[in-house]
């Protein structure tokens, strides 16, 4: 950060799929507001290696993350969007969680990552109150069986299932300036479920 802004140094860029990403509206923060500045005292970081109560309340009530991979060790990142509905990331443990995929660009550049390393990162936002989750750990890719009650059609796709399980992480609060508010969710979620 130089001067309150991010820099960053792209090396390749492609279209992302934006049929999951939720509308919202930013209402900039100012020096007076209650989020603060990004170095003021609220914003102190915790380091965790297991999920809090309220950990699981932002994870479960999310309908945005972010998840970063990399083809190897050392190789080339990719920074990638998952949406849903809220509810849609599901806590099974302290340490654990998954999700279901839902058919997006088919480029796999996130899930093509993971066969080959499977090191991610997640980040969760709580949009209300600015706060952060950063998450390290080990991921790992599901088939899972297609249910279809009519035989004769072959399905769109095959779903998957994305399990993370927690090595370390990062709680930084009112990391997120300004206020964001839902203006409207993405309306390929009426064709989604879990």
């Amino acid at each position: 950060l130089i001067d309150d802004t991010l820099s960053i140094a792209v090396g390749h860029s492609f279209g992302n799929c934006p049929k999951y990403i939720q509308l919202r509206s930013l209402e900039t923060a100012t020096h007076s507001d209650s989020h603060g500045s990004i170095d003021s005292p609220q914003n102190a970081e915790q380091y965790f290696d297991k999920f809090s109560n309220n950990d699981i309340k932002i994870i479960t009530d999310a309908d945005t993350l972010f998840i970063g991979s990399s083809e190897e060790q050392g190789g080339d990142l990719d920074a990638s969007h998952r949406g849903g509905k809220p509810g849609f990331v599901h806590v099974d443990s302290d340490k654990q969680l998954w999700f279901n995929d839902y058919p997006g660009n088919n480029f796999f550049q996130t899930f093509g990552n993971i066969q080959r390393y499977p090191y991610v990162g997640l980040m969760f936002i709580d949009f209300d109150s600015g706060d952060l989750l950063l998450l390290s750990g080990q991921s790992h890719l599901e088939q899972l069986a297609h249910t279809n009650s009519n035989e004769n059609k072959t399905p769109k796709f095959l779903p998957r299932r994305f399990y993370f399980t927690l090595e370390k992480g990062i709680r930084i609060q009112g990391a997120v300036k300004g206020s964001w508010s839902t203006v409207e969710m993405s309306p390929f979620l009426d064709n989604v479920s879990d």
